[in-house]
């Protein structure tokens, strides 16, 4: 009987350290999921960034062109009809929409 205790014990040691790389296994996923959650967030950033950058240069490249044209009027009569939040507006000195 001694001997199937033992063996018993054995297969316990096993499955312990099956379980224990399991678990380790297990972090490691947790970490990469974590990992890649991140760089998914970084990625996303940077490409807001460079969205933002591109409307900043074509924001001025366009406040360049009409204040060379003198079209400076015709631009906030479409700012008026185009901005409708209230914050936006006040950037413009454009009064509150009705």
């Amino acid at each position: 009987m001694g001997e199937k205790l033992t063996s018993i014990q054995k297969i316990q040691q096993q499955l312990d350290r099956e379980k224990a790389f399991l678990a380790k296994k297990e972090k490691d996923i947790s970490k990469r999921k974590k990992r890649i959650a991140d760089l998914e967030k970084n990625a996303a950033a940077e490409k807001r960034k460079k969205g933002n950058r591109k409307k900043i240069l074509v924001g001025a490249l366009v406040l360049h062109e009409v204040e060379i044209s003198g079209e400076m009027d015709e631009l906030m009569k479409r700012l008026d009809k185009f901005l409708v939040r209230e914050n936006d507006r006040i950037v413009f000195d454009l009064p509150p929409k009705k």
